[in-house]
């Protein structure tokens, strides 16, 4: 295992909610908004946008609509998914 996805499961693993959120989105097969994703978590919009950007930042997340402030889409990248093969396992 490299250094990098090694960061990556430490990263997921430290956040209460940085796991269910790749769970949830994965789940969907689809573009999600951050507001449905937030209802399923149970957590603040707010909150929810700070966690995707972080997660979209490392890779974990795409956005394929960066320039919409209001409502951003999101999907599970490629790295996403192989993170989220680490704790299936």
């Amino acid at each position: 295992m490299d250094e990098e996805k090694a960061n990556l499961i430490a990263y997921v693993k430290s956040g209460k909610n940085r796991l269910k959120v790749l769970e949830i989105i994965k789940k969907h097969k689809k573009l999600v908004f951050a507001s449905d994703i937030a209802d399923e978590v149970g957590i603040r919009v707010n909150h929810m946008g700070t966690l995707l950007r972080e997660l979209a930042e490392k890779g974990l997340l795409n956005n394929p609509n960066p320039s919409n402030k209001r409502q951003k889409l999101y999907q599970i990248s490629e790295k996403g998914k192989e993170i989220l093969n680490y704790f299936k396992e």
